[in-house]
């Protein structure tokens, strides 16, 4: 099952879905918005949408939902565009034929309920341990006397040895005290509480409800932006002073290697701050759809994509669909630049652009990404370098702590990784006497034009405007003390992102510079002046 990513009929049109979700759950909630977050949606409660409504357990599961969107339509006075979920467990030890036990009765069953009173249950009740838990979704559009349903399912097994697990507050739906904990879905080699969130969202009940839902939500955004509504307009951004992240409402470049941490850093500030999270690798699939080449590996196609299109495509799309011309009440979240061009671009295109850099060794990164389990296929610390090899090559990375007005060193555990987040919303950029919390640092000055030995070879090379050797570059020097070849050669021969060497037999190396070089001392020089 795909990973979920930004559907374009939810920032290409003019009106936005304004989707309310009563639940009493805050588990739940947070789960939902986090999902509705990677499709491109927002999603919202308002004051008393945590109420708890009445569960009719005599009858249907349809019976209970519709039953209950009919009491928050008159709790609420109707008109909004809402949905509920309910979940239900199917225990086949202890269900007779289409009576599912505990049914809807699961959070009372559960709660009643101890892991070792369910062995024993199984164990007289025959040994089958299959289950199957099923999340249910209706969903209320004013005006419409039936709700529309959606449903998803999670087969597989019931454990018989609780699993030692920790819990992570980032999401507690996959707690260790749920029956999540309990369950191994079919074709996994875990509990789903045992996964890490990307793991989990191929096998997770209640995502497979919320993917169907956001499947016909897109199918109303699209019907709204081509007539009558029963969306909103995106609400007007109000006059403020830029002072803090938080309250000018600053777009936020979060840059790093694979694994580093700019996904948690999205999940937390738009926990935090409610920001709008968008990841540039998304877009580029998005770009792939578009264009009906999905047999295309992502990789390939994005380096093909910024090869013939210019490497800042990515950035000039997102610009346009979620900044140009745009009103903004919260703070945009962009995860995922891999170019130098990148950066400048958005530098360029807004004044309140923020840059973070998210620095974390690649060992440790590693770790991180065996235990993620993510798309790709990658058993070896070898294979892991040959990735970031592939996304330095692009020439961001290599030189993110530069070209950053902030740094992230995520090295600790993830509580001191959310304390560090957490103050990095809340820096007054002009004090830095606000910093506070280690690992945590706003870059104060960048390379010295006059003493940094990479920016003034890189002039040279750019005023040649051809290949030289490092001789030609010591030579060419007409201010300060020219740096002798051989030092030329050490810097420049650090940084091919930057620069392309040159050998051929018989002759001295050459260095030419690269469109991402021509970027970055363009970047350097506009900082510094700034």
């Amino acid at each position: 099952m795909p990973r979920p990513y930004p559907r374009a009929a939810f920032f290409s049109g003019g009106k936005q879905a304004r989707v309310v979700f009563f639940t009493s759950s805050a588990s739940k909630y947070l789960q939902a918005r986090l999902v509705f977050s990677m499709y491109g949606l927002d999603l919202t409660q308002r004051a008393h949408d945590d109420r708890e409504y009445s569960e009719d357990y005599s009858g249907s599961p349809t019976d209970l939902l519709k039953s209950a969107v009919n009491e928050v339509n008159r709790r609420s006075g109707g008109g909004a565009l809402f949905f509920i979920e309910d979940t239900s467990i199917r225990i086949e030890a202890l269900s007779r034929g289409a009576a599912d036990q505990p049914g809807l009765r699961a959070k009372e069953w559960f709660a009643d309920t101890s892991f070792n009173d369910l062995q024993d249950a199984i164990d007289t009740n025959g040994g089958d341990r299959r289950a199957t838990v099923t999340s249910r979704i209706a969903l209320s559009l004013p005006g419409l006397n039936r709700p529309q349903l959606f449903e998803g399912s999670m087969s597989g097994e019931i454990v018989s040895e609780l699993p030692n697990l920790t819990t992570d507050p980032l999401y507690p739906w996959l707690a260790s005290d749920n029956f999540s904990a309990w369950i191994v879905p079919d074709g996994a080699d875990r509990t789903l509480s045992g996964m890490s969130f990307e793991q989990s969202l191929e096998f997770d009940f209640r995502v497979r409800s919320l993917r169907l839902l956001v499947d016909r939500l897109e199918e109303y955004a699209l019907v709204a932006n081509a007539g009558p509504p029963v969306f909103i307009p995106p609400a007007r951004v109000r006059d403020s002073q830029p002072t803090l992240f938080t309250i000018d409402k600053p777009i936020i470049l979060v840059i790093g290697p694979t694994c580093a941490g700019k996904s948690t850093f999205g999940a937390i500030a738009q926990a935090d701050s409610e920001a709008q999270v968008v990841d540039a690798s998304s877009i580029v699939r998005i770009i792939r759809e578009e264009r009906d080449q999905a047999q295309i590996d992502i990789g390939t196609f994005a380096t093909e994509l910024l090869r013939d299109e210019g490497p800042d495509v990515v950035a000039r799309r997102i610009s346009s669909e979620f900044i140009d011309d745009k009103p903004r009440d919260k703070p945009i979240i962009i995860t995922g630049f891999r170019a130098i061009e990148e950066i400048e671009f958005m530098r360029e295109s807004a004044e309140d652009i923020r840059v973070i850099s998210i620095e974390t060794p690649a060992r440790l990164r590693y770790e991180r990404y065996q235990k993620r389990g993510t798309r790709r296929d990658i058993t070896t610390f070898d294979e892991f370098q040959d990735l970031d090899a592939e996304q330095h090559a692009l020439g961001l990375l290599p030189v993110a702590s530069t070209l950053a007005d902030l740094r992230i060193e995520n090295v600790h555990s993830l509580e001191i990784y959310y304390q560090q987040i957490a103050s990095v919303l809340d820096i007054q950029v002009s004090n830095p006497d606000s910093v506070s919390t280690r690992g945590v640092s706003i870059v104060h000055s960048r390379l010295d034009p006059d003493k940094s030995q990479l920016l003034r070879c890189l002039k040279i090379l750019r005023r040649a405007g051809r290949p030289l050797t490092t001789q030609e570059i010591e030579a060419a020097f007409d201010d300060g003390p020219p740096i002798r070849y051989n030092n030329a050669n050490k810097m420049l021969k650090r940084y091919p992102q930057l620069v392309r060497r040159q050998e051929s037999r018989g002759a001295n190396v050459r260095y030419q510079m690269t469109p991402a070089g021509l970027a970055f001392l363009s970047a350097i020089e506009k900082m510094n002046r700034a």
